[in-house]
This record gives C-alpha cells, sequence and structure tokens, in this order.
C-alpha cells in the first residue's frame, strides 16, 4: 500500500539518530544521500532536524541532505522534499524549530528546510511521523531511537520497502533483528549479503561500498515505470490496452499514460514530469503525431530508454517513410496487436529494465 500520485519521482524518505552518533555513520548518511540523489527518478523526503538540544553532533536528515547536495548542488528543488509540523513551522527561517507542544517547556531543536518545504497537519511527533511515513513509497533508517522506531513500525505495517541499517545500533538495528527474515525475503537479498551488513566494522573504511549495496537493494523493491508516448485516438485503444498496458502491467511495472491518469492540473507539467521519473518510455511511432514526436524528443533529450512500436500497416509499401532522426532508433515493426506484438514488446521492456539498473 502506497500513496504516491500516478505518476511522479518515488519518495524515499531517511530517518534515524539525532543524538550523538558515531563517527563511522556519518560518512554513511552522507554516501546513502549522494547514491539518492543519483538515481534521477528518486525524490528524498526528510524531516528537516537538523540537532537535538545538547547534541554533540548533528542528525542523520542533516548528513544524508549534505551528501545529496554534492551530487545535485543547487538543483534541489524537485529532488528534495523537507516535511515539517505546523508547530515546527513558528521559527522555520531562523532554522529553529518550536518546542513540541505536547511536552510543554521542551527545549526547542534546529531545523533546516532544503529543497521544497510540505506542511503537515498535526499537534504532536507522532502526528507527524504517521503523515511522513503515509506520503512515502520507502525508507531506509539509520540507527535512532523511539521515533526511528515508530517510523518503522508504520512503514512495516503499509508494506513499504524498508531498509533498515542492521550495523548502526539503535531503532534500525533492533527493528532489523525483530523482522530479519521477513526484511531478507521482502529485499529479496541473499542471507550472506544480510550477514556483511550486519557485521559491517565500526571503522567503515568504504562507506560508500556499504551505501551504495543498501541504496541499490531499496531500489530493486520499486516498480519499473513506463510511459507511454502515442496518439490518443481510439483505434489504438486495442494495442495500448491489451498490449502496452495488460502485458506491462503483467511483468510488475507500472504503466503512465496520462490522459488516463485522472489527475487535474496543466497537461504539459504532467507530461514532462511524466518522462523525468519514468525508468523506460513506450513510442507508438504511428503517423507521426506532432505531440508523440515533441515528447520522444524531450525523452531523448533527457537520455531515457525507448521502445518504439511502429505498425506496418496492411500494405507496407503505402508508410511514409520513417523521419531520418528517427530512422536510426531500433523500433518493433508490428502488423496487428496481437501476440506476437505483446512478445516482442515485453522481451525490449525486460532488456532494457534489466541492464538499466541505476549507477548507485
Amino acid at each position: 500500500m502506497t500513496t504516491h500520485v500516478p505518476f511522479g519521482l518515488w519518495r524515499i524518505g531517511v530517518a534515524g539518530s539525532s543524538m550523538n552518533m558515531p563517527n563511522f555513520v556519518r560518512p554513511l548518511c552522507r554516501e546513502i544521500g549522494a547514491r539518492l540523489a543519483r538515481m534521477s527518478t528518486v525524490q528524498i523526503v526528510h524531516g528537516g532536524l537538523k540537532k537535538r538540544p545538547r547534541s554533540r553532533s548533528f542528525s542523520v536528515d542533516w548528513h544524508v541532505i549534505q551528501g545529496a547536495k554534492t551530487v545535485l548542488k543547487d538543483d534541489t528543488a524537485d529532488r528534495i522534499e523537507t516535511i515539517l509540523a505546523s508547530y515546527e513551522l513558528v521559527n522555520s527561517a531562523s532554522e529553529e524549530a518550536a518546542p513540541d507542544p505536547a511536552k510543554p517547556g521542551s527545549p526547542k531543536a534546529e531545523s533546516f528546510v532544503e529543497g521544497t518545504l510540505k506542511h503537515l497537519g498535526g499537534r504532536t511527533r507522532e502526528a507527524r511521523r504517521f503523515g511522513f511515513v503515509r506520503s512515502l513509497d520507502a525508507l531506509i533508517a539509520i540507527g535512532g531511537r523511539t521515533g526511528t522506531r515508530q517510523q518503522l513500525t508504520l512503514a512495516h505495517a503499509l508494506d513499504l520497502p524498508v531498509i533498515s541499517v542492521p550495523c548502526v545500533a539503535g531503532s534500525s538495528q533492533r527493528f532489523w533483528k525483530n523482522h530479519r527474515d521477513e526484511l531478507i525475503e521482502r529485499l529479496k537479498v541473499n542471507p550472506s549479503e544480510a550477514r556483511e551488513w550486519e557485521e559491517w566494522p565500526e571503522e567503515l573504511p568504504r562507506p560508500g561500498e556499504l551505501a551504495g549495496r543498501l541504496v541499490g537493494t531499496l531500489a530493486a523493491c520499486l516498480k519499473k515505470r513506463a510511459f507511454v508516448i502515442m496518439p490518443f485516438d481510439e483505434q489504438y485503444d486495442t494495442l495500448y490496452e491489451l498490449v502496452i498496458e495488460r502485458g506491462l502491467a503483467g511483468i510488475g511495472h507500472e504503466v503512465i499514460r496520462t490522459d488516463r491518469s485522472g489527475k487535474p492540473g496543466d497537461a504539459i507539467q504532467h507530461i514532462e514530469v511524466g518522462i523525468r521519473s519514468a525508468d523506460y518510455c513506450v513510442v507508438v511511432l504511428d503517423g507521426y503525431r506532432p505531440n508523440v514526436l515533441y515528447e520522444m524528443g524531450y525523452a531523448q533529450a533527457l537520455n531515457k530508454d525507448m521502445v518504439i512500436l511502429h505498425s506496418t500497416g496492411a500494405n507496407p509499401e503505402e508508410q511514409i517513410p520513417v523521419p531520418f532522426d528517427i530512422s536510426t532508433q531500433q523500433r518493433i515493426n508490428y502488423a496487428r496487436p496481437d501476440s506476437a506484438t505483446l512478445e516482442q514488446l515485453l522481451r525490449a521492456a525486460k532488456s532494457i529494465t534489466q541492464s538499466s539498473t541505476p549507477q548507485i
């Protein structure tokens, strides 16, 4: 059960320690942030906590976001989201959160905002944590205490993919021990790999290696997304419904077609977001419609992999020649939307998604 919009970036949340972390955790957090940032289909979501009162170190949130910024530079608006509750927004301009209203007299914690700011209602920390987790597609937790335990429990109950880092003491380690078999099965982790995660040395001589394994494992649990670029015409309904949609959904891919998403707002913006957030695009080239060529060009500019379908029609000799700029692209030529067309589409989609593992 997830709550993401019909299409958009995968929302991966980070949570964990905010008090006196061991030194080896900081570079691990920054490496995790950098690897998440390298995944163009991911938005990093965090709770905006920078530092607890009397803590000698900054939080997991802070270090993950600093790592992400080494990759994103100043381009964080779409790729990072900060979620703060209403009571935390009182002094957010000065990067200082208000006290928890459920704990009168509690000292103030330092907060920070990076990327887009989202305001969650709710008068307690528990309410904010619930809203935070409900907005995610996956969660990474590193250490932590009561709050992290609550977030992990909620994510697990909502059946979200969860990476609970087992080599860092605290809630993430305890949660891993309590749910080890379930997590290994859900994440499709080899038992020997899991033992390495558990026994990783505190010195962490290669934090990037562990971060890459963790983020790569979580990324593999997210559905592959196919954005469909095609004429919106009744004559193509059979091709879309019986071949593209049914076929790709049958192998576990999420199929996105803007005119059927039911999402209000600017259509062009939806198309651009859909293409950016997709793992690959399916293009129906028939008729060389201007909207199809425009969207195809945008996808090419973003270096998106494409599966191109092109009808040969009843009489191939009467076909309009393929434009030169497109003629070098490999295409699936089909006479009709039948089982042979479906087989070729699925073979191409599997080939793309199996060979396009993000560089993390």
